[in-house]
């Protein structure tokens, strides 16, 4: 087709095949052209728009793979159906889809873009192998993502994940200030540099962060399924009640943004976590994970159910505050402490010797348990009891407990002394 040609409602009922020399069974050559009846597959196809755009605007049927190529653009605002038809792109054109199509099989991105415009979805296909470009310019659907190519979000939420619960890998970036949610009980994996801006909802599955898949640009992660990374991560903030597995690694929750976040699942693994920023993070699940706990800025609050009880101790440079009774390991730094009216017990079976030069305070209590040496260094103003049940509690004579703290000895305590 050349030269602005606008065919009506004339239906192609039978096309196949690659067409002369391979360059389309229906090609572009020049002008904007348009097709506007029904074309109908009776075996594999391809399209191709060489220069200007090729427009067709009825349905594309016939379950065939059906394959668009070309440098132009290509535009099917028609319904591309029949059950197990493919769409494959290649060619460093733009296809753009504006039908609410219901093939069923792949849709494969090999070279140039692919375009889902306000009204185009492609949410009945088995996924989509993106190695080129895709973009959305509305809220999408698609069944899993995978390849290394680039998926422009825009400002819109990209879902990717359905009831075939297809488990993806993608190694590609997603860009945009629009947002990325998980669906489906399958695995989504993210191995990119990803720069997209908005939320990340974890609505069900899981989704990974292999070695190199970040997602620190997001605004925050709600998290209602499982949040696994393979690296040390960093995200904005965490909410939801989702499990979070660490692995052997460190996630760092917090950043410039300094946004608050309660946080009510359980992290778990053998790796660590980090509080940044000056926002506060609650957290109200059991958590079982048995690394270090940083504060390196902002609040950590344990609330009436949260508990860091197996992490290897709290290395506490901004706030800790506690809502109800809590046990850490050990902690050690500058940071303040906020008891409120309850008692924080320092020491467990590890038995860890620690040093914290920061200030206590509440009408709390703070009692000193395992056989390790907690020493305190801060100007502390808790008002309730200090208690030794076990190992040595050493104060220095102006900055150990508060002084109007009245002080205990457990069955098991050895020693409490000052400096």
């Amino acid at each position: 087709m050349r030269g602005g040609i606008s065919v009506g409602a004339e239906a192609i009922t039978s096309i196949r095949g690659t067409g002369i020399g391979g360059n389309g069974a229906i090609r572009n050559v020049s002008g904007n052209n348009a097709w506007g009846g029904a074309i109908t597959q009776v075996n594999t196809t391809k399209l191709q728009s060489d220069a200007g755009s090729l427009t067709l605007n009825g349905a594309v049927g016939g379950a065939f793979a059906l394959t668009v190529d070309g440098a132009a653009t290509t535009n099917i605002t028609g319904v591309i159906g029949a059950g197990a038809a493919s769409l494959t792109k290649l060619g460093a054109g733009t296809l753009t889809l504006s039908g609410v199509n219901t093939y069923t099989g792949a849709t494969t991105i090999s070279a140039g873009t692919l375009a889902l415009d306000a009204t185009g979805t492609i949410a009945t296909s088995s996924g989509v192998a993106n190695n080129a470009t895709f973009s959305i310019g509305a809220a999408k659907i698609v069944d899993s993502l995978s390849g290394g190519g680039t998926t422009l979000l825009g400002a819109n939420t990209l879902t990717i994940g359905d009831a075939s619960n297809t488990a993806s890998t993608f190694s590609g970036q997603i860009q945009g200030s629009g947002g990325l949610t998980k669906a489906g009980t399958g695995t989504l994996t993210l191995g990119g540099g990803n720069t997209y801006t908005g939320a990340t909802t974890i609505s069900a599955g899981t989704l990974a962060l292999n070695a190199t898949g970040t997602i620190a640009a997001s605004s925050g992660v709600a998290n209602g399924g499982t949040l696994s990374i393979a690296g040390a991560k960093t995200i904005d903030s965490m909410t939801g009640a989702g499990g979070t597995v660490l692995a052997g690694n460190i996630l760092t929750i917090g950043d410039g943004s300094d946004t608050s976040s309660t946080y009510t699942g359980i992290i778990s693994g053998t790796g660590g976590l980090t509080k940044a920023g000056a926002g506060t993070l609650t957290l109200g699940g059991v958590n079982t994970y048995t690394g270090a706990t940083t504060i390196a800025a902002g609040t950590l609050a344990l609330n009436a159910t949260g508990t860091i009880a197996a992490s290897s101790g709290v290395a506490n440079s901004g706030t800790l505050s506690i809502a109800a009774a809590k046990v850490s390991d050990s902690m050690t730094l500058a940071g303040a402490t906020a008891l409120g009216a309850n008692t924080l017990t320092i020491g467990d079976a590890s038995n860890t010797t620690s040093t914290y030069t920061g200030v206590i305070s509440g009408s709390g209590s703070v009692t000193k348990a395992g056989t390790g040496t907690l020493t305190l260094g801060g100007a502390n103003t808790y008002g309730g009891l200090t208690t030794v049940r076990c190992g040595n509690l050493e104060r220095n004579q102006r900055h150990g407990a508060g002084y109007n703290a009245g002080w205990h000895h457990g069955g098991f305590g050895r020693d409490a002394r000052y400096q």
